[in-house]
């Protein structure tokens, strides 16, 4: 079966209508009567006329993208978490990725001229806002600074071993006899150009 552009299109408005109405507080994507498709419902209210329609292939991409997840009702599905973002996404008009996060606010700054311009931000209260009071006070507590220390210190101990803890005076380890005698006269050897 070939799919046209056209018909591509048709699908898209579609599931972009669909998730509009199921992002509405309480609807419920269900199957419709006819067993062919599901219907955006109000309250999960069969009995009315769905809201929007879905053939049951755009339904299992759906919930393939993660964009819808199973509901308490059997065959029924409501708008997932990713779903949401995905919906903010969509209808964002600037600044996409940022408005799935939260509500964008736009406020009027005076810049050194005395002019006004209007500048857009993370709205006071959203995730960013907790990310910041987290800043703000102690990240780490203090047994956890103290066990980094003591980690740091272990670790540079360790390093300085692989310098510090040579023996070039030591002979080679093993019977085999291998030419110049130690480690010593090897570094040595190394150094000589000619």
């Amino acid at each position: 079966m070939k799919i046209t552009a056209e018909a591509a299109e048709l699908s898209i408005l579609r599931r972009r209508k669909a998730l509009a109405r199921l992002a509405i507080d309480g609807a419920l994507l269900a199957p419709a009567r006819d067993g062919r498709s599901h219907g955006v419902f109000t309250k999960g209210d069969r009995r009315r006329r769905a809201l929007a329609k879905l053939s049951n292939e755009e339904v299992h991409l759906l919930l393939a993208e993660g964009v819808i997840a199973r509901a308490a009702f059997a065959g029924t599905y409501r708008l997932s978490g990713p779903g949401h973002a995905f919906r903010a996404r969509d209808a964002a008009d600037f600044m996409p990725w940022r408005a799935q996060h939260g509500v964008l606010v736009e406020r009027q700054v005076m810049n050194d001229a005395g002019v006004f311009r209007p500048v857009r931000g993370a709205d006071p209260g959203g995730p960013f806002a907790r990310l910041q009071r987290v800043a703000e006070g102690d990240f780490f507590a203090a047994r956890e600074v103290a066990a980094a220390r003591t980690l740091w210190e272990d670790w540079t101990k360790s390093q300085r071993g692989l310098i510090a803890g040579s023996n070039w005076t030591a002979p080679p380890r093993g019977s085999a006899s291998r030419g110049p005698g130690g480690a010593q006269e090897t570094a040595a050897n190394g150094a000589i150009d000619a």
